[in-house]
């Protein structure tokens, strides 16, 4: 294998590594976040900034309702 194609599959293994690496650090409240974040934009909310704050207030809300 030459040189140049060992370092291409190098990098690929890291670029997977990296995605791997980046699941791993996503919690529940990141998946809560993130699907209210999707109805909130589907609903319209603007600017962005508050979607985004609104979308991890109601993942803890979430968080906390599934420890009752």
């Amino acid at each position: 294998m030459k040189l140049q194609d060992e370092i291409e599959v190098a990098e690929q293994r890291m670029h997977y590594a990296e995605g791997e690496l980046r699941k791993q650090r996503q919690t529940i409240r990141d998946d809560y976040a993130r699907a209210a974040l999707t109805g909130l934009l589907a609903k319209g909310w603007t600017p962005f900034d508050l979607a985004v704050d609104e979308a991890f207030a109601i993942a803890d809300r979430c968080l906390a309702a599934r420890v009752k």
